[in-house]
Parts: C-alpha cells; sequence; structure tokens
C-alpha cells in the first residue's frame, strides 16, 4: 500500500505552524470524506489560511469520475423506470399460481431505491458481468439478474481506470474540470477560492507536483472509495488524516480497523497538550469503561429529560428565542427519519440539500400524483387503478398555494385563502358507509366530493327558499340551527369556490394521468411544466420565483426522449423524484440513512461557533445501526463477490462496527465544543418510557428535568381588562351563562358555536334526533333525512343511537319563541351542546369543569379542564 496515516487529537494540532501537517502536506491537494467536514473546515479557512491547495469532496468528485452521462440524474430517473418496466412486464406475464414470484416482484418496488443503488455499484465496480455467472442465487438474486439483462446498457461509467493508469494527465483534468464545473454553479460545498482558469490550472499542477494526495476524516471507507483509493495510489501517495489518540482504544476502533493499524505508516502531526470539554473526558468512562482521572475534579454532566416532543419543542423554541442574539447552538440529533423531519420543520436543524418535497411546489406536485396510484396483491397477476381523493391529500394541495382557480373578475383565486372553509367542510367527506347506495368505502372519488358539494349547497339554498331570514348572525343562531356542524357553516359562495377547486384538480387527472398508451417522460414533464408556470407568473416573492424556474429547468434535465414507459410508472418515479430524490453522492439523506444522524457532527471542531445541543440519546437510538448494504444480496454473495473485488468486504466491516463508529462520533463531537447541553426525550412515537444510552449512564452524567417557566396572570383583575361582547337580543346568551371564555371565542370566530370533531358531531346528532322528531312527528322520515346531513356517522352507530332516543323519547315541546318579531320553534331551541351549569368561577373569564369537553375551543384555552385528568 502506497499510503500513511497522520492523527491529530484536536485541530490545533494540524494548524500549528511548526506540526508536521504544516511542513509537509499543506500544499497538496485535500480531499474530505464528507461534505459536514468540507464545510466546517471551509469556514474555519476564513479564520486562518492553514491550507494552500483546493479542498474537494470524495463523492462528488467520483460522481465526476463515472462521467455526467452516468451520474446525471436524467440517467438515474430512466434506471428507475426501466427497472419499473421490467418489474410490470414480469408481473403481467406472471401466471396466476405464481404467488412467490409476485411477491418478490412487489418487494423489489418497494425497494427501488435500494435497487438503483445496488445495480449501479455492482456496475460502477465493475463486478456485474462476475454477478452475472455466480451460478447458486437466491430468487432474489435471480430477480436482480434478470432485471439487469433486460435494462438498457447503452450508458455505463467511464473506463477511467485505464486512463487513469495510462495517462499521467488524466488525474490533473479530471480536478481542474471539476473545479470549473463547480466555480460556475457556484457550489459552496465543492468550491476552493482559486481565481480563473490559469490560477486553477497552477495551483492544481502545484498540488500534485509532490505526488501526494491528503485525505480528511475517513474513519470508514465504502467499497467505491477503497476502489479508487486503490487505483489512485499507482500514481499518488495517500495520506489519511484522522482524529487518534493511542490512550484511547474503543473510542477510535473505527479508525484503526478502517485505517490499516500496523499495516502502514502511522505518525502524530503534533503532541502538544489541549484544553477538552469535560463532557468529552467524562464520556470516555463510558466509551473507554474506565474513568480518566483528568475528570475527577469536575463537576458531572447533565442531561435534560424531556417527557413528550410537545414539552421538548416548546423549551427549545423558547431557548431559540431567548438567545438567538448571542448565542448560536448547532442541534445534533442521535435520531433521523420523523424526528429529524420534525426538528427540520420546527426550525432547530437545517437541511443542506431539502428535497423538493420540503417546498410547497414539491408538495403540491407529489400530492397531485397521489390522486391516482395502483394497487396489486401477489395473489393475482392484474392490478386495480385507485381514483380516490383523500381529505387530506386534498388538505395539502390547498395549502401548497399552487392550486389557482379562475375568478368572476378574470384574475386568478389562490386556493390556499380557502384552507378555513376547506377544514370545516371537511368532516362531511368521512365515510360512514359510503355516499353511493351499496357502496362501503372510506375516501371518496372526485365526482363524488363534487357530488356531495352539490348536495350541501342545494340544501342551503332550500332552507333560503323555504324561509328567508332577516340579516345578522342573531337570526342565523336561531333559524339555522344546523350551522352548529362546521360543514353548513360555510357560505353557499365559498362552498361554490372550492367546487371550482375540485373541478381544476379533476382536469389536471384527466389531463395528466388518463392516458392509454406508454409515453415519454418529457411529455408528462411538459404538461406539469404548465401547472409550474402558472405558479410562477403568479407569485410575488422573488424566492419563490427563482424555486419555480429551478424545478423547471430540474424537468428539462430528467427529459429522456429515446425510450417510452407506462404513464404509471413515470407518476411513480416521479413521486420517488419528488419525495427523496435521486441518488447523489454527497446527499445528506443519504448518508443518514446508511451511516446515521451523528454523522453531521465530524467536522463540528473545525467551526467557529461550537456551542452544541445533542439531543434524543436515549437507549434505542445509541449505539446507531448502520445500514450500508446492497440489497438484495446475501452475505454468503458477498463473499463469493469478495475474492474478486476484496473491497466488497468492506460492507460487513460498516455493519460490525456500528458501534465503534457511534462511539468516535460521539467523542469527536464534543471533544472540540464550547459549551455542550445533552438531551432525550423519554416518550416518541416509536418508543415509550426511554432511558438514557448506556454510554452516557455508564460515564455517570445525571438526569435532570427542564425548568419550565409558567407564565404569570393577574387573575384577580381579569374584569377591569376583559369587555364582553354585546349579547343582545339572547345571542350566546346561553353559551355565556355556560363558560364567558367559551362565549367570546365563539362570538370572535365563528359567530356562535360550530363544530367540527367526529365527537362534538355524534352529540349533536343525538340531540337533532329529538328536535326534528319534535317537528316532524316521524321516526323514519327523521332518521332518513339525518341521515343525508351525518354521512360521516355509520349506519350501525346511527341506528344504534336512534333507538337509544325513541326509548327516552317523549311528547314535549318547547313553545314557538320571537325574536325582533320573527318567530323560532322551540323544539330546535335544545339543539346546542349545554349541559347542566357549573358553579361561575370568580377569578378567571373561563369556567372549567367537566362540560369542557362539549367545547369545541378546549385544544387553545388554557384553563380547560381534561376529563383524562380527573383519573389520575
Amino acid at each position: 500500500m502506497n499510503r500513511q496515516v497522520l492523527t491529530y487529537r484536536v485541530p490545533s494540532d494540524l494548524t500549528w505552524k511548526d506540526s508536521k501537517f504544516q511542513t509537509q502536506y499543506n500544499d497538496v491537494l485535500h480531499i474530505t470524506a464528507t461534505p459536514t467536514l468540507h464545510e466546517s473546515i471551509n469556514e474555519n479557512l476564513k479564520i486562518y489560511q492553514w491550507l494552500k491547495a483546493p479542498l474537494l469532496t470524495i463523492n462528488p468528485l467520483l460522481e465526476a469520475l463515472q462521467g455526467q452521462a452516468w451520474s446525471s440524474q436524467k440517467n438515474q430517473m430512466r434506471q428507475y423506470l426501466e427497472i419499473s418496466q421490467v418489474l410490470r412486464t414480469r408481473w403481467e406475464s406472471s401466471s396466476q399460481a405464481d404467488v412467490r414470484m409476485r411477491k418478490h416482484i412487489l418487494s423489489f418496488e418497494k425497494n427501488r431505491k435500494e435497487l438503483i443503488y445496488t445495480i449501479r455499484l455492482l456496475k460502477e465496480l465493475r463486478l456485474d458481468n462476475l454477478f452475472s455467472t455466480l451460478v447458486d442465487k437466491s430468487d432474489e438474486e435471480s430477480l436482480l439478474h434478470d432485471i439487469m439483462s433486460e435494462m438498457h446498457d447503452d450508458i455505463r461509467p467511464i473506463a477511467w481506470e485505464e486512463q487513469l493508469q495510462s495517462n499521467p494527465e488524466y488525474f490533473p483534468q479530471l480536478i481542474k474540470e471539476f473545479l470549473r464545473q463547480n466555480a460556475k454553479a457556484k457550489n459552496n460545498l465543492h468550491q476552493f477560492n482559486i481565481g480563473e482558469d490559469d490560477q486553477i490550472n497552477n495551483r492544481v499542477e502545484a498540488s500534485l507536483s509532490k505526488g501526494k494526495i491528503v485525505l480528511h476524516g475517513f474513519y470508514f471507507i465504502t467499497p467505491l472509495q477503497e476502489y479508487f483509493f486503490k487505483h489512485l495510489e499507482q500514481q499518488f501517495e495517500l495520506i489519511f488524516v484522522n482524529y487518534y489518540d493511542e490512550l484511547l482504544p474503543h473510542t477510535y476502533e473505527t479508525v484503526e480497523r478502517f485505517l490499516w493499524k500496523e499495516k502502514v505508516s502511522w505518525s502524530a502531526s503534533f503532541n502538544e497538550s489541549a484544553v477538552q470539554h469535560p463532557y468529552s473526558v467524562q464520556l470516555l468512562a463510558g466509551l473507554e469503561g474506565r474513568r480518566f482521572h483528568s475528570f475527577t475534579e469536575t463537576e458531572s454532566g447533565k442531561v435534560t429529560v424531556y417527557s413528550n416532543m410537545l414539552e421538548f419543542l416548546s423549551k427549545e423554541r423558547e431557548i431559540r428565542e431567548r438567545e438567538k442574539d448571542h448565542k448560536y447552538e448547532h442541534f445534533i440529533s442521535c435520531r433521523g427519519g420523523e424526528i429529524r423531519e420534525q426538528l427540520y420543520y420546527a426550525g432547530l436543524i437545517e437541511k443542506k440539500a431539502p428535497s423538493l418535497i420540503d417546498y410547497p411546489i414539491g408538495r403540491f406536485l407529489f400530492e397531485l400524483h397521489n390522486l391516482y396510484t395502483e394497487q396489486k396483491t401477489p395473489h393475482h397477476n392484474s392490478s386495480v387503478i385507485e381514483k380516490i381523493l383523500r381529505p387530506d391529500v386534498l388538505q395539502r394541495l390547498f395549502n401548497s398555494g399552487h392550486l389557482y382557480v379562475d375568478g368572476i373578475d378574470g384574475s386568478k383565486i389562490n386556493m390556499s385563502m380557502y384552507t378555513k372553509q376547506l377544514d370545516q367542510l371537511l368532516p362531511y367527506f368521512y365515510l360512514g358507509e359510503g355516499f353511493l347506495d351499496g357502496r362501503d368505502a372510506q375516501f371518496l372519488t372526485i365526482e363524488e366530493w363534487l357530488e356531495k358539494i352539490n348536495f350541501l349547497i342545494e340544501e342551503k339554498m332550500r332552507w333560503e327558499s323555504l324561509r328567508p331570514l332577516p340579516a345578522g348572525r342573531v337570526h342565523r343562531l336561531h333559524g339555522r340551527p344546523l350551522e352548529q356542524l362546521s360543514y353548513f357553516k360555510v357560505s353557499i359562495e365559498d362552498m361554490k369556490v372550492i367546487q371550482q377547486g375540485l373541478l381544476m384538480i379533476g382536469r389536471m387527472v384527466h389531463e395528466l394521468f388518463e392516458v392509454k398508451t406508454d409515453v415519454k417522460i418529457g411529455e408528462h414533464l411538459e404538461k406539469l411544466k404548465t401547472y409550474v408556470s402558472i405558479s410562477a407568473e403568479e407569485k410575488r416573492q422573488e424566492e419563490e420565483v427563482i424555486l419555480l424556474k429551478d424545478l423547471m429547468m430540474k424537468f428539462e434535465e430528467l427529459k429522456d426522449e429515446t425510450l417510452k414507459f407506462s404513464l404509471l410508472d413515470i407518476m411513480d418515479g416521479l413521486r420517488f423524484y419528488l419525495q427523496s430524490g435521486l441518488q447523489s453522492y454527497d446527499d445528506e439523506d443519504e448518508m443518514i440513512d446508511r451511516v446515521g444522524a451523528l454523522f453531521v457532527a465530524d467536522g463540528m471542531a473545525f467551526k467557529q461557533k461550537r456551542n452544541v445541543h445533542l439531543g434524543f440519546i436515549d437507549a434505542d437510538a445509541l449505539p446507531m445501526s448502520t445500514k450500508y448494504k446492497i440489497w438484495p444480496l446475501s452475505s454468503k454473495t458477498i463473499d463469493e463477490l469478495s475474492v474478486s473485488r476484496s473491497e466488497m468486504h468492506l460492507f460487513k466491516e460498516l455493519k460490525n462496527l456500528s458501534g465503534a463508529i457511534t462511539r468516535y462520533l460521539l467523542y469527536t463531537l464534543l471533544i472540540g465544543a464550547d459549551d455542550v447541553r445533552v438531551s432525550y426525550v423519554r416518550n416518541l412515537e416509536t418508543g415509550y418510557e426511554l432511558d438514557m444510552a448506556h454510554y452516557f449512564k455508564v460515564a455517570g452524567f445525571n438526569k435532570e428535568l427542564p425548568e419550565l417557566e409558567d407564565e404569570e396572570f393577574n387573575l384577580s383583575t381579569w374584569s377591569d381588562d376583559i369587555v364582553f361582547p354585546d349579547f343582545e337580543h339572547r345571542l350566546l346568551q346561553d353559551e355565556t351563562n355556560q363558560c364567558p371564555q367559551r362565549a367570546t371565542f365563539s362570538y370572535i370566530l365563528n359567530d356562535f358555536g360550530t363544530y367540527s370533531s367526529r365527537f362534538h358531531q355524534q352529540l349533536l346528532y343525538k340531540k337533532m334526533l329529538k328536535s326534528v322528531y319534535h317537528v316532524l312527528n316521524d321516526w323514519g322520515k327523521t332518521e332518513m333525512y339525518l341521515s343525508y346531513l351525518f354521512p360521516q356517522l355509520s349506519g350501525a352507530y346511527r341506528k344504534l343511537i336512534l333507538e337509544e332516543v325513541k326509548q327516552k323519547s317523549n311528547r314535549y315541546r318547547n313553545p314557538r319563541y320571537e325574536i325582533d318579531e320573527v318567530s323560532y320553534n322551540g323544539s330546535l331551541k335544545d339543539f346546542r351542546l349545554f349541559y347542566k351549569k357549573p358553579e361561575q368561577s370568580v377569578d378567571s373569564l373561563a369556567n372549567p369543569g367537566n362540560h369542557c369537553r362539549f367545547c369545541e375551543f378546549l385544544e387553545i384555552c388554557r384553563e380547560g379542564h381534561y376529563a383524562i385528568d380527573d383519573e389520575k
């Protein structure tokens, strides 16, 4: 091996002017292992220029090495669609009895992202031909072989190995072109400030003239990286620079294993003593299994324990807001997945390269493609096209801000302005047993949505024609009691606009998806660009316009006019592209998926601001479980391939060293920190009563509860500060008697009490049965009429409640009453969620008690009383 290893314990071991690194290696080409380390070193270079040569990141360099045609997202999308096409053909041609094969096909369809990675890696390592010759393949591996055989093979990685070996100018030219391209794109992750083309040429040639290349932060090495290093060391000596301390063998086990300890020369850059954060020293007791003398006089570290995510997010926002002007803190999560998404949307972490679905336009296009999906079962070789519009999908389409309809005056109406009205309508569209006769369904098609909105409009128009009311909320409260149901509260005018939004969605579905023949992906993308361009014309914020134009450029890059595919496969490919993106060598999500969420910590010590909050250090999150594997290859197959390509064994190394990688990242994160907070959440959706991770428990870290500050209110002065609305003409008087705060909320937000939750609407149904029966005097007509007004309730539930009410029924009728000389039926007056009047509190506008469960504002009321609290 033409390699050696240079170690350091803290960054100053590299930056000190007399260090071995500064005297021998600061002016040769530098390559970092991760984009986060590259970013951190670049940030550090703004203070002190301790590197005098270009700085690159390994995986984007490998991408350039394979060639633009191979690495482009256009080619990866094409591969995704080819895989889908092969799987579809096999599905349709499978015999009715071949259930086992169809199960494998479904598994492959669900794991196409991993499948693309495996196929591309086999080709990049030149193992695809060798894999095809293996005799003893599993069923999944045989299917993989068939897919690779049937895919078009006209685009392959560049044969860079031969050029690197035969042409001494090949690698320098590659680096020069790489720097030029990144300079043009102003790519901050990979750009080194080296000036114009002639300066690029001079600096690259100077950095390679010593025949050495420095590689930073390779605490693990992937098979493709190792394959590249084997060829690169034929021309250059490779200097691996990494954290290390020989006194900490367990902490740095991954470094010793991956960087060939005892096989190549190791030396230290500098060995002066350095100040470490006390938490890093204390943590060594958990990492090394022994306590260090330097920690004996230091106060034990503290771990804040939050009860749930709500408490955690609330406290973190409070801390961020309080300290935003004088302290910046990096949040490092030991958990990825759903937790990471919540942290991102809460503003606690930042994605370096957000996927398109993180933007409103990406979400809009993604949800649009969810309206037309294919459902399969392994017991049949056919499939069913499902064209339903789920309420949550409709909400997201409206909320995106990219759904427009034409207004009466010719202007565009943005449907995001009607999200509240849509939310009020939604309960009516959750089916109990289906709106259409003889159908048992949970969700509606667009046509059924339109049919139900027409019913609501016609019903409200019927009320107006039967009995027009004087203007004002007073008469609506008493004359339109059904407006207590949120979907009847929406005005006819607003319903018609929402109806227009549904018609527009239906038009989009027809134009985009109802195509019976195979199409080119470019044809579908051109249609999508039409809707994106409409948004670009309507948006007024420059940032949004730039994003939309960038998206249209990305669509142009994805176009492939050479092959046709099933539209269903194109739709599925675009859903995947919008949600998680195609494989990118420097993608943060990819790294977190394969290595763990802690990987972003490897460059923390080089940053200017080094205050750290290490979160979610629970025992389920640590140690991390490394997911670097090539599915569906078995361990046996990897062993066979390793005979010809020894670097393949690194897959097993990565899996076996998950704990070692965790220990390394935890220590390197804390070693150079200025200030450290540590926390975890005890109850998450993925686990309850979680405990602190073993490393911190053994090291003696103490648990503490968060300091939650209660806001102080002077309740004795509420009557001087609050002015009650004028509830004249009996408007809201009953609600005021129940709870003044509830009445105030109702008056301001909804005119009067309006309910959208299933719980409240079930109670209203029960009350309405009594009230309507006392008007119609016929249980059959009463039940039939209300079945149309409460379609979200199942027939079984309605029948159960009907029998209950009939048994308790009485013939008593409330007398009619008048308001402003307008007469109202007294029976309908009982159609209210008011119960026994509680004792009025003297020190609060609210009047909490068991009746709070009947209030639609319970979730936003500070003084609200939850029935579950009585059970504790």
